[in-house]
């Protein structure tokens, strides 16, 4: 008698899918997890460059009078009622 049971016979290719659905069901679960941020609990003070005034620069010579007209001056240029003549 030749009776097949395809519920009792494993397919290799079923193996493999059974194999990816665990895979992927235990990457998802594994991202699900709380971890910790790493982030700091108390604030620090900023390490960086300090900040200078504008007109601190070697072109101002440390005068803010000079430097508020030079951006005056310049806005006045990009002012398009000053531009265009009457």
């Amino acid at each position: 008698m030749d009776i097949h049971h395809s519920s009792s016979i494993r397919q290799p290719g079923s193996l493999l899918v059974v194999a990816a659905i665990a895979l992927s069901l235990a990457s998802i679960l594994a991202g699900c997890g709380q971890q910790g941020s790493g982030m700091q609990k108390t604030p620090t003070r900023y390490q960086g460059k300090p900040d200078t005034a504008p007109w601190e620069s070697s072109r101002w010579h440390d005068n803010r009078d000079n430097w508020e007209r030079a951006i005056t001056a310049r806005a006045q240029d990009q002012n398009e009622y000053v531009r265009i003549p009457q």
